[in-house]
C-alpha cells in the first residue's frame, strides 16, 4: 500500500508484540481442550492412521500441545498383537479422559476436554527450545 492510502497497511505489525510462547512444567496434571483434530497416515506403520490433536491448556502464553495417537485396526491386530494392544489401551485412555465413544469423527472431538499428565521435551526441530507432550491421559474412575 502507498502512504497516501487512508486504510492501514496489512503489513504494519508492531514487532514489540512478538514474544515466545512458554511450555508447561514437566509432570503436571492439566486440563486440555481439543482445538483441532485430523487423521494423518502413519509414517512408521503401513495402513495405520494417527489421530493428530492440537490441545490448548487455556493459557494464552502457552503453546498448543500436539499429540499423535495411533488408531488401531484389524490388520495391525493380526500382524503385531502386543503393539496393537498397547495402541488400543492408549486410545481407550484418551477416549475415557475426553468422554467420547467411537466411531471416530474428528469434527466430534473439537471442544472436548480431558485431564492429562504433561511432559516437557527438547524440540528436535528447534535446538535449545522445548515443547510439551502428553505423557498420559488421566482416567479417574
Amino acid at each position: 500500500m502507498t502512504e497516501t492510502t487512508e486504510s492501514p497497511s496489512m503489513i504494519d505489525v508492531d514487532l514489540g508484540d512478538a514474544k515466545p510462547l512458554k511450555t508447561l512444567p514437566d509432570n503436571q496434571e492439566v486440563k486440555l481442550t481439543i482445538v483441532k483434530a485430523s487423521l494423518d497416515e502413519s509414517k512408521s506403520r503401513e495402513g495405520v492412521y494417527n489421530l493428530h490433536l492440537w490441545l490448548d491448556c487455556g493459557q494464552d502464553d502457552v503453546d498448543d500441545i500436539q499429540q499423535w495417537i495411533p488408531v488401531p485396526n484389524e490388520h495391525w491386530k493380526s500382524s503385531d498383537f502386543k503393539e496393537w494392544q498397547k495402541a488400543v489401551n492408549r486410545f481407550k485412555d484418551f477416549a475415557t479422559a475426553c468422554g467420547f465413544t467411537p466411531p471416530l469423527e474428528t469434527d466430534r472431538l473439537i471442544g472436548l476436554e480431558g485431564w492429562a499428565i504433561i511432559g516437557q521435551e527438547e524440540d528436535n526441530r528447534n535446538a535449545g527450545q522445548y515443547r510439551n507432550n502428553v505423557r498420559g491421559w488421566v482416567t479417574k474412575a
